[in-house]
């Protein structure tokens, strides 16, 4: 085997390798989202969210290619009323056609919608276009 199939095979190994860690993180964010959605209690609520923050915070340091990843860490951050964060990862669901079907384009685009409104008047025209692109 010359060095270059060498390398190329190591790359391979790593770029599975982070494929599958993301997909476990990813796993695990959904978990603490249901949880979440499940759980009536608020200070337990934050918690979860937090959990389902990190997760898929890591997901994405291992694989940012994963539109559903930006769009799950955006409903995390927007339910946390962190709106920058959650712009920036609706943004990231949607930068390079990331989502893979229009249901899921157009789900991220009316919550950046949504994000966009909240952040305050300053920011209602890209409200207005992201609600057009999500229709």
């Amino acid at each position: 085997m010359q060095i270059k199939d060498a390398i190329a095979s190591v790359n391979e190994t790593q770029m599975a390798d982070c494929a599958s860690v993301a997909k476990r993180a990813f796993s695990a964010g959904v978990y603490w989202s249901n949880k979440m959605d499940e759980c009536t209690n608020p200070e337990d609520k934050t918690k979860y969210n937090e959990n389902s923050i990190e997760n898929y915070s890591y997901a994405i340091k291992n694989d940012e290619s994963h539109g559903e990843i930006w769009y799950n860490l955006g409903n995390s951050y927007y339910f946390k009323n962190d709106f920058e964060n959650a712009e920036n990862a609706y943004d990231n669901s949607i930068e390079e056609n990331r989502l893979q079907d229009d249901n899921s384009r157009s789900l991220a685009y009316f919550n950046l919608g949504n994000t966009y409104f909240m952040l305050g008047k300053d920011n209602y025209e890209k409200a207005c276009r992201s609600y057009d692109e999500a229709i």
